[in-house]
């Protein structure tokens, strides 16, 4: 038998136990990816959505079912300046949660806008945007910026941070996934409750809505025992989405099968986004573990793939407290694992690289290419092509302006280095 108060104790373990933010992190990024193609999506026809020339007005819209919650339009002007503004601002707020850059106030003005929008014409919506909106909402709670985020990179860089990210308790996280969940066995319980999903044909009536049509599925519409075997098919995944997905043996298996499952939807039917908002909610269920390792096949595969065999070797000052601290954020910035990082001063490290010039070292970060030594701006653009974060950046640090600002700028705060930050702070 099992008490009362073991049962409260697994359940404040299962909330707020610390664990890797990874998951998290992923899901934001996730997220953000999803909402940048919601908004492109709706980017051609903003004032025909939104506006009071558009298809609904602002007073209408009230009055419809999903239209009178909250609103940031509710207290502006009715205008095409508004929309804009709002429109913009959730857009600025997407990009900065997905990169991780204030995370906490991006997520709450992403909520805050998306939101407003939605309950500005209820009736462009659908259930996944329904999903969106939850899903923002316990963002604003989580730890996403923990990992793989801007925010974790300046913390490193102000010594406020070192290591692998800290555990946190995953309370937020977890509230996503039993939203999921609960979605899927809401599903399965209404489907239920019609008699076309239970003789197995409500398959054939779905696909039958010319205008939800996206590709040609030529047989499996056309035969009473496909249309069988799918519907009840939907039906096995959905309730299996809604409870064996908490059983850790059969979680990835249930997770495969509705990912299959929703591949299916967004092939057949013209549903924008809902299996990617779906699906990239998956993620909350996988282990930390095992995205880790998934990071490290991809990562393996990727350097097999472009032939990197040999890491490339980075020497650095390593009594240059602000030199440590900015190869502490190239480190995170790594992600390939490319680079191999030799404090200077250190005897092991001349002998290793016989022709090293302390004097030049003293003076910039050096990298050791197939060619010869790269020093200052020049080294950290050599480092630019096997940092896949900067590759943005790549083709701006060969234009001639950039160039030679880059490297006047880097020589200054090189010669200054050890008056940026002291030993210890």
């Amino acid at each position: 038998m099992i008490s009362l108060k073991a049962i409260f104790a697994a359940w404040n373990r299962f909330l707020f136990e610390p664990r890797s933010p990874l998951p998290i992190a992923v899901y934001r990024i996730l997220l953000g990816l999803v909402l940048l193609g919601n908004h492109a999506i709706l980017f051609p026809d903003i004032f025909e959505w939104f506006s009071d020339r558009g298809t609904l007005s602002f007073a209408t819209a009230r009055r419809l079912a999903g239209g009178g919650g909250f609103s940031l339009f509710t207290f502006l002007p009715q205008t095409d300046a508004i929309v804009w503004t709002i429109f913009l601002i959730s857009c600025l707020a997407v990009v900065t949660m997905t990169l991780g850059l204030f995370t906490r106030t991006s997520s709450v003005v992403v909520f805050l806008t998306l939101v407003s929008l939605h309950h500005r014409n209820p009736v462009i919506l659908n259930g996944g945007d329904t999903f969106l909106r939850i899903a923002t909402f316990f963002m604003m709670f989580s730890q996403a910026g923990a990992a793989l985020s801007i925010d974790r990179l300046i913390r490193i860089a102000r010594g406020k941070e070192f290591g692998p990210p800290e555990p946190k308790a995953p309370w937020a996280q977890r509230l996503i996934q039993f939203q999921l969940a609960f979605v899927y066995f809401y599903a399965f319980i209404w489907k239920t409750m019609g008699a076309m999903w239970l003789s197995g044909t409500a398959v054939y009536y779905t696909s039958r809505i010319a205008e939800f049509w996206r590709f040609p599925v030529p047989y499996i519409f056309e035969h009473i025992w496909t249309i069988k075997l799918w519907t009840w098919a939907t039906l096995f995944v959905e309730l299996a989405l809604g409870t064996l997905i908490w059983t850790k043996e059969l979680r990835y298996w249930v997770l495969l099968a509705g990912v299959l499952l929703h591949l299916g939807i967004d092939y057949s039917m013209n549903i924008p986004l809902f299996a990617y908002i779906m699906i990239g909610a998956y993620v909350t269920f996988v282990e930390p573990e095992d995205l880790q390792r998934a990071f490290d096949w991809f990562k393996g595969k990727f350097n097999r793939a472009t032939h990197f065999e040999q890491p490339v070797p980075v020497l650095y000052d390593a009594k240059c407290s602000f030199c440590v601290r900015s190869l502490e954020v190239v480190r995170r910035l790594d992600i390939l694992k490319r680079l191999r990082f030799y404090p200077m001063h250190e005897a092991a490290t001349r002998e290793a690289f016989p022709d090293f010039d302390p004097a030049r070292g003293e003076k910039e970060m050096l990298v050791r290419t197939a060619s010869g030594w790269l020093g200052g701006f020049f080294a950290f653009r050599y480092l630019a092509r096997h940092l896949p974060l900067l590759w943005p950046l790549r083709p701006f640090l060969y234009v001639g302006p950039i160039r030679s600002t880059g490297d006047r700028l880097y020589q200054r705060i090189a010669a200054r280095r050890y008056c940026i930050l002291t030993p210890g702070h």
